[in-house]
């Protein structure tokens, strides 16, 4: 398979979230008052839940394509994805980021077939 020149990899894609993530940390915590702003984006009622609700998602994917057990999406309610991360500081927040940056980079790795390729296949979550 040919990668075409103006490709990003998934790991550079990965490196860039990571270096967003983090930045994104550094200006949360000098101004940690906008993780209060209300807001009324994805069942939101904060900037803070709105977060939480983005490295839910994030961890709960990388989780279901790594085939580790998962909460169906269908039996999520909606409160699961502002009460099931840590919100009480951006550090907290994005601690639970660089969790799923790392389960992301897992992975990754895992999808390396012996002659460099990369595989992906799609599997229904399990139930837990």
């Amino acid at each position: 398979m040919t990668i075409p020149r103006n490709s990003v990899g998934f790991s550079e894609l990965l490196d860039h979230a990571q270096q967003e993530s983090h930045r994104w940390h550094d200006w949360f915590n000098q101004h940690s008052e906008a993780l209060d702003v209300p807001i009324d984006i994805a069942g939101s009622a904060t900037v803070r839940d709105l977060l939480s609700h983005i490295v839910f998602v994030d961890l709960l994917f990388a989780e279901w394509l790594l085939g580790e057990s998962t909460t169906t999406a269908a039996k999520i309610g909606p409160a699961r994805f502002t009460d099931s991360i840590d919100k009480t500081s951006p550090d907290a927040i994005f601690s639970a980021a660089d969790s799923a940056l790392l389960t992301w980079r897992k992975f990754s790795k895992r999808r390396t077939t012996k002659n460099g390729t990369r595989s992906c296949p799609f599997r229904r979550p399990r139930k837990t």
